[in-house]
């Protein structure tokens, strides 16, 4: 298993919130979240480097 730590120097991509999203909606079934509300918080996650 890899790990990875995203923050504003080592941004999390589309592709990779889609990831995240699927396993999570996937392994999380039994809560019946959806996938919009999984990626809702990913998709406020700090999308530049900090000025």
């Amino acid at each position: 298993m890899k790990l990875t730590t995203f923050d504003a120097f080592n941004r999390i991509s589309t592709l990779e919130i889609t990831k995240v999203v699927d396993f999570l909606h996937k392994h999380l079934d039994q809560y019946g979240d959806s996938k919009e509300a999984i990626r809702k918080p990913l998709n406020m996650l700090p999308k530049k480097a900090p000025d």
